[in-house]
């Protein structure tokens, strides 16, 4: 009886501590990663460091809550589908991988190192495998296939994407420079107007409003009610929507951890699996706003 007594305090004791771990390691994340996406808004000069963060890391809490419905397939990737089946990974597994991966990723953020967690996540799964049941253990195909080759190819790929789209950006800009679109929700009217004052209209329903007149010759919002773009704004768009995407990819893979080594990456009770999300977009959340400077720094200049 004692030592059964003893097995399970000792396991919620290993358990409490990979929670903590995670939590840590979420906060890593977001110090590190937050940069990624709102580096460039600091960089063009289009706002200040702290508006920036602010802004990646509303949109990054929100990817990483979101996390929780769609991203199963990344869970049992790094939960499971890393090593072979019926491999026995004990707590100090768990804890040695946690451990490993967030001192690196805070090594990295203290000198303003931009790194990828999925990198460190990977490593210390598989160096703590070769030490803790060899190189038999782990499954080199899924390794290969389903982490290194995305990760190889994605700086390519983005290189790529960016190359095709650039021209239609440049020319896009030197149409609109200095313009805006301005939405007339009284008209159901899109306004465009141009930085000599000249108006057209880009939309307009047919059966309700009255026709756009006397627009006004600069984009001040005088007369107008509803939103004001620009590629400025459409440049908000994208980096928020970024921030998003890195949460929606990255809190599954911290979550993972808790399931580290289970048979089927399965969660005691929805409610539960619904805490571990909230817990790590919260953790995301505090590490970018309050330690994702010093790597937007580097990235931003």
């Amino acid at each position: 009886m004692w030592r059964i007594r003893h097995l399970l305090t000792t396991t919620m004791e290993i358990s409490l501590l990979a929670f903590t771990l995670a939590f840590a390691l979420a906060f890593a994340n977001g110090a590190n990663d937050v940069s990624k996406a709102i580096a460039t808004l600091v960089g063009s000069g289009i706002t200040d460091y702290r508006s920036a963060i602010a802004w990646g890391t509303a949109w990054t809490m929100v990817g990483a809550a979101l996390a929780a419905f769609v991203a199963n397939a990344m869970i049992k990737t790094f939960s499971h589908g890393l090593v072979q089946t019926g491999t026995i990974i004990g707590p100090d597994v768990t804890l040695a991988v946690l451990i490993g991966a967030i001192a690196w990723v805070l090594f990295a953020s203290r000198l303003g190192l931009p790194v990828s967690t999925t990198h460190a996540l990977t490593g210390a799964i598989v160096g703590t495998g070769f030490v803790a049941f060899a190189e038999e253990g782990l499954i080199w195909s899924a390794i290969g296939k389903k982490i290194a080759l995305p990760l190889l190819f994605s700086p390519f790929l983005a290189y790529t994407v960016s190359l095709l789209i650039h021209p239609a950006v440049r020319t896009l800009a030197r149409k609109w420079e200095g313009a805006c679109l301005c939405v007339m929700p009284a008209s159901r009217a899109v306004v465009a107007i141009d930085p000599r004052g000249g108006t057209r209209t880009l939309f307009q329903t047919a059966h309700f409003g009255q026709p756009v007149i006397a627009v006004p010759a600069q984009c001040d919002r005088a007369g107008l009610r509803g939103l004001v773009l620009g590629l400025d704004t459409i440049h908000w768009i994208s980096s928020g929507l970024a921030s998003f995407a890195r949460g929606t990819n990255d809190a599954p893979k911290i979550v993972a951890m808790l399931l580290l080594g289970s048979t089927n990456a399965a969660w005691p009770s929805a409610s539960s699996q619904l805490a571990a999300f909230g817990v790590v977009a919260v953790a995301m959340g505090l590490g970018s706003y309050f330690g994702g400077l010093r790597v937007t720094e580097v990235l931003g200049w």
